[in-house]
């Protein structure tokens, strides 16, 4: 016969009752009980100083047909009652189950009954109070105080976490971490914002697979383990809103010393069974070996448990396979910018949006570490050089590995030559052996991507190419090339800004006479303030002045008698001579020179001031010569004609400053006259022919004709050179502006070419009916209005050739649009509606690098004409071209909005003049912007 065991029959532990008393009590009033047995259910073991309770309770409700069940006839709880219960030893409450028919419940509530009278006999004698007794009871059979007194002692396991603390502490790990590594370069007070910042700014971040494997790769600073950081953070809002998924790790790849399933288990406290999120951060930070070997054990974790997922970090050289692979691009210029202005206010230097420094803004770490600086300085004059400079130092500082020998810094200036020379990551097995790239890449400056060798940061090859050229392991003349120095501009940068004065001297001037764009794009780096001389200028005598240009090694070939203005004189002199001697034909233009030479200048030094004049039509030996007086009447009298007076320049580069902005002001003068050489066949020729012709027969006649008879106005134009001829200069004002004696014999030179009897104006008449408007724009038709435009946009572009190749040959690819020619231009003309309040017919123009148009040839134009656009038609033509647009070292943006002058007499020169002031502008040889209107 089937038998239902009794309810509640597995021992009970207690806690140890280590009181005398206590136990006696325990043995006396809690035995078997059946009559004659009186065994303690409470027993000492052999092994152990701890007690056991050992029964079982019967039910008295026994039956023969039945065995020791349930009674159906009674509830629950009536089954369950004390007056139902019966407490026995083990052996005797398995002899009533084997032999049930032998007690029958009469016989059971006896026995019961005389153990309760034997209980009341035992307690009236008991030392203690019931409170205490309960306490006993609480103690004995309550298994909560023996599991809490286990866990206390016991080493502490993450299984002994609840599912809620689990949460909590995921989550505010999460948020130390991502403060910690903040706080380092953020101020305490924008922490909050930067986090609140970048939550706000997050990209779509991608889906690690349930199952799979992948692993984040990027040079150091992209933002690896912050994008990590996100991904586990949506692993942590799954896990809270549902209970069954569990909650999601992070482990470093440094910290993880025994098998991976090992380290998941610790940290979860169970099997990672339920789609658990696991991030391995920093694989790069431990061995390439244990990093393989990590990689290994997630694969096959993600096998055994299939609903989990693991996502490293790495960076390029870490063996990961292609299918794992996720490449973290930079981030948008736009965001870099934001997060720094958040960081820093209004304060973002103007030249933080050069290519080399914009594409650090892709990098988290060396934004903050911009702002950093700033913020560190609270100078909003900080330049790009300075930034580029301490990001550099910090980082390499903080990289350095104490091991590496003099021959890792040597490889890594080759390294960076051979980047910088091909601009693009060098392949390892042409580099050298084995080791030593090893030794590389454990400084951490240096990654291996696939048998690729890079900087971690671009920063890094500008700081040891500035190495490279300080140790001469670098040819100065060849990388000072206009087709090079877009690549090693920062590093020439860098080896100027951190020579000894000597060698700054020495780099400078052989800049100059190379590369005179490069000269001065250097020069606006190294000194940002443009200060010539210190604040102390009064403190200045003639030796500390000669004591200074020795030091920096000026004087060497000064003659005994040489006096200080002499010395000065000749120190100044000898950087403007240099950067004229780099300009190449334009030099004579830009100063005073007679039979090809520099004329003579005259000097006068006295309290700081140096007085600096030039002969009016001497080149004559010496060079310098000292002035006997300074007053203006006695200089002119005696030949010289122009001088100037100023503080002696003492500051570090004060003489290439001070040389520089003399330079800067003629040239300035000339662009705003556009009145630079070019060939007579040029198409800006022409419309300087029309312009000046319009201007002598206005300026005699009052009024212009449509066209221009050559013969009388050649007759006009020799009377004009006769004044001309007879004056040193001659000067011609009216209401379209004036003109000089250069610009007559300009017009009477370019008049022997023309063979016409009459001029045209070189840009089509109006063509609707004469009435009264408000803007010029409308007296052309849209078709001739497009016309125009298209002719207008060629003619610049080959006007803009022109001017760079006969007077910037010099600068190179170190102007803008020169850098991209020959070009494919297409785009939108804008012209508004009739009646329309707009001023002038717009221009959206880009223009494309295109190797198939030749370089003599016109540039392929294609404009549409549109007339409303309410639909963002140009916005859809500009947007994507800005954003995927070649970045070119100092090229022009991919879009630019120009505007049609249909008044202007010169619309192509003021279109050619104006690329070409901006590019100007870009590398430091314009210090202001010049409008052209006419």
């Amino acid at each position: 016969m089937a038998r239902t065991p009794s309810p509640l029959r597995k021992p009970l532990e207690h806690r140890k009752p280590t009181d005398t008393t206590v136990k006696r009590l325990y043995s006396t009033a809690f035995g078997c009980c059946k009559p004659g047995c009186g065994q303690p259910l409470l027993r000492q073991s052999d092994s152990t100083d701890e007690f056991l309770l050992n029964s079982r309770v019967a039910h008295i409700h026994a039956r023969s047909e039945g065995g020791p069940r349930w009674d159906p006839q009674m509830s629950e709880n009536d089954n369950r009652s004390y007056d139902n219960l019966l407490l026995l030893c083990i052996p005797h409450a398995t002899e009533i189950d084997d032999t049930y028919e032998h007690f029958p419940p009469a016989m059971l509530r006896e026995w019961k009954s005389s153990a309760v009278d034997e209980f009341e006999r035992t307690r009236r004698n008991w030392p203690l109070d019931d409170r205490q007794v309960a306490e006993i009871v609480a103690a004995s059979f309550d298994p909560r105080p023996l599991l809490e007194t286990i866990a206390a002692s016991m080493p502490f396991s993450a299984r002994m976490r609840t599912r809620e603390q689990a949460l909590e502490r995921t989550a505010a790990k999460a948020r130390a971490r991502r403060s910690v590594r903040l706080s380092a370069l953020v101020p305490a007070q924008k922490v909050a914002e930067v986090i609140a910042w970048m939550a706000g700014n997050e990209e779509h971040l991608d889906v690690v697979p349930e199952g799979s494997v992948r692993v984040l790769v990027a040079p150091m600073g992209a933002g690896k383990s912050e994008r990590a950081l996100r991904w586990l953070e949506e692993g942590l809002g799954i896990a809270e809103s549902n209970g069954e998924r569990d909650v999601p790790l992070w482990l470093n790849a440094r910290e993880i010393t025994g098998s991976l399933e090992s380290a998941v288990g610790d940290g979860l406290g169970a099997e990672p069974a339920n789609g658990c999120r696991i991030v391995i951060d920093d694989l790069d930070g431990v061995s390439l070996r244990k990093a393989d070997h990590l990689l290994m054990q997630a694969r096959e974790l993600v096998t055994v448990w299939p609903r989990a997922c693991v996502l490293a970090t790495a960076r390029p050289g870490v063996p990961v396979h292609q299918g794992e692979v996720v490449r973290v691009e930079p981030w948008p210029r736009r965001r870099g910018g934001d997060l720094l202005r958040l960081l820093v206010g209004e304060r973002i230097p103007w030249g933080i949006w050069a290519p080399e420094t914009s594409a650090l803004l892709g990098s988290p770490l060396t934004v903050l570490a911009f702002a950093a600086r700033i913020n560190a300085s609270g100078d909003t004059n900080v330049t790009r050089l300075e930034l580029l400079s301490d990001v550099a130092g910090t980082i390499i500082r903080s990289r350095l590995a104490e091991q590496a020998t003099e021959e890792t810094w040597r490889d890594l200036a080759q390294l960076a030559i051979r980047i910088l020379d091909s601009s693009s990551a060098v392949r390892t097995s042409s580099f050298g052996i084995e080791p030593r790239v090893r030794k590389m890449t454990a400084t951490d400056l240096v990654v291996d991507d696939e048998g690729l060798l890079s900087f971690a940061l671009p920063l890094f090859e500008q700081h040891y190419g500035a190495q490279a050229i300080i140790s001469d392991a670098v040819d100065l003349d060849t990388i000072a090339a206009p087709d090079a120095f877009a690549r090693w501009r920062y590093a020439i940068a860098f080896a100027v800004a951190s020579g000894e004065p000597r060698r700054q001297e020495q780099l400078m001037k052989r800049l100059a006479q190379l590369h005179p764009a490069a000269a001065s794009w250097v020069l606006s780096e190294v000194a940002p303030d443009g200060r010539a001389h210190t604040e102390q200028w009064n403190e200045l005598t003639d030796g500390k002045i000669i004591a200074m240009i020795k030091s920096r090694g000026g004087a060497a070939g000064a003659s005994v008698s040489s006096t200080p203005a002499v010395v000065a004189a000749e120190w100044l002199r000898e950087a403007q001579q240099a950067l004229l001697d780099g300009v190449g034909p334009l030099a004579q233009s830009l100063a005073a020179h007679h039979d090809g030479q520099l004329v003579q200048w005259g000097a006068w030094l006295q309290s700081a001031y140096l007085t600096v004049a030039e002969a009016r039509d001497s080149a004559r030996p010496p060079a310098v010569t000292q002035l006997d007086s300074i007053h203006p009447d006695i200089t002119i009298s005696a030949g010289w004609e122009r001088w100037t007076q100023q503080t002696f320049p003492d500051a570090e580069f004060g003489r290439w400053l001070w040389a520089r902005e003399r330079l800067q002001e003629e040239l300035h003068r000339i662009l705003q006259r556009r009145t630079l050489p070019l060939p007579a066949q040029s198409r800006l020729a022409a419309e300087r022919l029309w312009y000046l012709s319009n201007f002598v027969i206005k300026f005699s006649a009052g009024r212009v004709p449509d066209r221009i008879e050559v013969g009388p106005l050649r007759d006009k134009v020799a009377e004009w050179m006769d004044n001309v001829r007879s004056s040193v200069n001659s000067t011609w004002q009216g209401s379209g502006g004036s003109v000089e004696s250069d610009d007559i014999r300009w017009l009477d030179a370019q008049l022997e070419h023309v063979t016409a009897d009459v001029l045209e104006p070189p840009w089509p008449r109006p063509d609707q009916p004469h009435r009264a408007r408000r803007w010029a724009w409308e007296s052309y038709s849209p078709e001739l209005t497009l016309s125009i435009a298209q002719g207008v946009l060629r003619d610049a572009l080959a006007g803009y050739r022109d001017l760079v190749e006969t007077n910037f040959a010099a600068f190179g690819v170190a102007l803008g649009l020169q850098s991209i020619l020959p070009v494919r231009a297409d785009g939108f003309v804008v012209r508004p509606d009739e009646g329309k309040d707009a001023w002038s017919v717009r221009m959206i123009v880009s223009l494309t690098h295109d190797l198939t148009v030749g370089v003599r040839d016109d540039a392929p134009i294609e404009l549409r004409l549109i007339t409303d656009d309410s639909q963002g038609i140009v916005r859809e033509f500009a947007e994507p071209r800005v954003q995927n647009a070649r970045q070119v070292a100092f090229g022009p943006s991919p879009i630019d909005h120009l505007a049609v002058r249909f008044n202007a007499m010169r619309p192509a020169t003021n279109l050619a003049y104006e690329w070409l002031m901006r590019d100007l502008k870009s590398v430091g040889w314009l210090d202001r912007s010049i409008r052209y209107s006419d």
